[in-house]
């Protein structure tokens, strides 16, 4: 029946196109990596190309020309179309998608337990329900947070009511308080960041590193003008409303809010630009322990590194890299002239920004509305979702698992693997042909490319239970209470993190990469490895049962994308073994910075469409750069793959050729209707460009864009100037 019920609705869809060639249809077959050879003129009438041909013309808008606008015309109908929810910023396919996938992997955690599954299963359907009992959240009220502070010697704000006495007025300190952040699972970046990373030069070792203050405060603010700056005053607002729903005087609230504001704002005073963060050299300041009284006196480094690698204590000759060593001396400094109460109030307020959202209605309400201003976002998503969204932020590796396991297809997982290969020749190519580089750094950069690895789908050790059950062993979560499970999952991730300091890197670890239900794609510069995700392999990003050119146009320009990174403006800073280091010859590297210009200056020229946003050259350079190169890529790519199977039919009810197809499959994937408040604070702070731009700029760069379309010569898709690297 099901069968017959297909072909019916393929026949009732094919009547209703007026423009369907008479000549016979053919059929792809799928998973065996042969195709029919065409004439190219076939048209493919299978159920995966009817329903690819329906997606594209109820997105198309066809009332544009193509050499004017390429995203107006291959997605105006479908962002004219879309509503955005009002617990939602944004649609996309990627959000579509991902929800999608997440809906199929929710609905096995709120099943009844199976036979023979393994214990982490149930622990995350623990937390799930922990989340989803919102009665006991609002029976809770205030306390589970009230606990911690109290836990933490009180808030100076709520006094005695939260332990704070007037002798801890005299006994504070900030050290101590923030060394149970870490016992207690609580975020420690709040002053300062210490983790464990590969080393950059050395990617076989990991090391401690030490990094600037993450702010509470939105980047998109400006907190040099403080409270005049409006969003630096909703935050202000926040504070203080936040303090006094934790039982504070208003008054008092606004005084004592205003000077933990105070020392964030100085705080941010010193803290890198993202221009500068990208500065890899500068960030990279290695130094003994016994030297970091040098930059910051004040600070007890044995006892504050001690107190974090409890069971790895560091030596005096133990070697650590500080990124802004300048923000550590005037730290250190601030701590000698900011009042012990201002930092106690600052402290204790990044407490409740970070736990709020894990209370009752009330705190949700009110960090959504403050949310609002960036995102656009009036309501907050369904509880459910939130709860979901939780569970994979902080259980990613075993609900993969769990994807892997019931949805994957692994025949999806070989064709993916061969369009990679088909793209990464492409790119190998391209740099034996780039006229600007020196022939000892093509060989470098062939060797890196050639060295670049490949996880599609999963690690296979996310289907070894026993691994999964081994590095969840001593998490216990409740049913009962979500509070006290997330700081607890926070704590057991930070102490695996931090194990790892005395292990040798084991290159592709897959606790580095567990991310199957991920709708996204991954470049590692340090592992020189790219990741496709099982999540991304469907849907308007890859199907087995469509034809090759819109895979190619699709998963294939972002796992060129992909690949792309391991040679944009950062990723060609690391060699083929992941370390960095400059491997490039001096004129060959002003080559390449001169080509990147360009991009600075075509892309920081753009202005968002509807808007007067102009993007950021600079911090979106790595991903432009990707885009166009990838696009580039997968087209030549697949271009090779018909010379050696032979041109695939075309879609029913499209006029247009499989080239042509390729790059409007390739657009459709960054069709999006975005809120302008989170339009607005994306293009501030996102490496990314808009969607848009990621459309028209790459292809407008693309002289076989312009080919396959007829574009002529300074049409807006075919202008006279061109940026072009790879």
């Amino acid at each position: 029946m099901r069968s017959l019920i297909i072909v019916l609705v393929v026949v009732a869809f094919v009547g209703q196109l007026a423009s369907i060639s008479a000549a016979p249809a053919s059929s792809l077959p799928s998973g065996s990596g042969e195709q029919h050879i065409t004439d190219g003129e076939d048209i493919c009438l299978t159920p995966g190309c009817v329903k690819a041909a329906n997606e594209i013309l109820k997105n198309m808008d066809n009332t544009v020309d193509p050499c004017d606008d390429f995203y107006r015309y291959s997605c105006g109908n479908w962002v004219d179309s879309q509503v955005i929810p009002e617990d939602k910023h944004w649609l996309s396919p990627f959000i579509t998608v991902q929800e999608e996938l997440d809906n199929k992997l929710r609905i096995l955690i709120e099943r009844e337990p199976q036979l023979n599954e393994p214990p982490i299963v149930e622990k995350m359907r623990n937390f799930y329900a922990s989340c989803m009992d919102t009665d006991r959240l609002e029976t809770s009220g205030n306390e589970p947070l009230l606990d911690v502070i109290r836990k933490l010697g009180g808030w100076p704000m709520l006094g005695e009511s939260s332990g704070w006495t007037h002798e801890s007025e005299e006994s504070f300190n900030w050290l101590e308080t923030l060394i149970k952040f870490r016992e207690l699972g609580l975020e420690t970046n709040v002053l300062f960041g210490v983790t464990v990373k590969m080393d950059l030069k050395n990617t076989r070792h990991y090391i401690i590193e030490l990094d600037e203050v993450t702010l509470g405060m939105s980047s998109h603010g400006d907190p040099l003008q403080g409270i005049n700056d409006p969003i630096v005053a909703a935050y202000y607002n926040l504070m203080v409303d936040s303090a006094v729903m934790l039982g504070a005087n208003r008054l008092e609230a606004e005084s004592q809010m205003m000077d933990a504001l105070s020392f964030e704002i100085l705080l941010a005073n010193y803290t890198s630009s993202p221009e500068s963060r990208s500065d890899l050299n500068s960030r990279y300041n290695k130094m003994k322990q016994s030297e970091l009284s040098n930059i910051a006196p004040n600070i007890d480094w044995n006892k504050y590194l001690a107190s974090v690698l409890v069971d790895n204590p560091l030596g005096p000759d133990d070697e650590v890299i500080v990124t802004n060593p300048d923000f550590f001396t005037e730290f250190d400094r601030l701590l000698v002239e900011v009042e012990p109460n201002a930092i106690a109030n600052y402290m204790m307020w990044r407490v409740v920004l970070q736990t709020a959202h894990l209370l009752g209605k009330n705190w949700r309400e009110r960090t959504t509305a403050y949310n609002a201003l960036f995102t656009g976002q009036q309501q907050e998503a369904p509880r459910q979702e939130q709860c979901f969204t939780m569970l994979k932020t902080l259980l990613d590796p075993p609900l993969s698992a769990l994807y892997a396991k019931n949805y994957f297809q692994l025949d999806s997982r070989q064709r993916a693997i061969e369009m990679v290969d088909y793209i990464k020749d492409e790119l190998t190519t391209i740099l034996k042909e780039v006229d600007w580089m020196d022939e000892e750094t093509r060989r470098a950069a062939i060797e890196k490319a050639d060295a670049i690895y490949t996880q599609v789908g999963y690690p296979d050790e996310l289907l070894n239970d026993t691994i999964i059950e081994q590095f969840y062993s001593g998490l216990k979560l409740e049913r009962t209470n979500y509070f006290n499970n997330v700081l607890h999952i926070q704590k057991l991730s930070f102490d695996k993190l931090l194990e790892r300091l005395r292990e040798p890197n084991i290159q592709y670890d897959w606790r580095n990469h567990p991310r199957a239900a991920s709708v996204s794609a991954f470049y590692s510069p340090q592992d020189n490895s790219i990741e496709i995700p099982a999540g991304i392999l469907q849907d308007v990003f890859f199907h087995r049962d469509r034809p090759n050119y819109l895979n190619f146009g699709a998963i294939g320009s972002i796992i060129g994308h992909e690949l792309t990174h391991g040679f944009d403006n950062l990723g060609r800073q690391f060699d083929k073994e992941g370390n960095h280091r400059d491997w490039w010859g001096a004129e060959t590297d002003s080559n390449f910075r001169e080509r990147a210009q360009c991009f600075i200056e075509q892309y920081g020229n753009f202005t968002v469409p509807g808007t007067e946003l102009k993007v950021n050259g600079v911090n979106t350079l790595g991903e432009n750069i990707a885009d166009n190169g990838g696009l580039k890529e997968a087209f030549r790519a697949y271009k090779r793959w018909v010379s050696r199977h032979g041109v695939e039919p075309k879609l029913p009810g499209l006029k247009l050729n499989q080239e042509q197809l390729f790059f409007v499959s390739t657009a459709n994937v960054w069709c999006t209707k975005m809120r302008p408040e989170m339009q607005q604070l994306l293009v501030a702070i996102d490496e990314h460009s808009p969607s848009q731009l990621r459309v028209t700029g790459p292809m407008s760069n693309l002289k076989e864009f312009s080919e396959t379309f007829n574009c002529p010569a300074g049409t807006p898709m075919n202008p006279t100037s061109k940026c072009s690297l790879w």
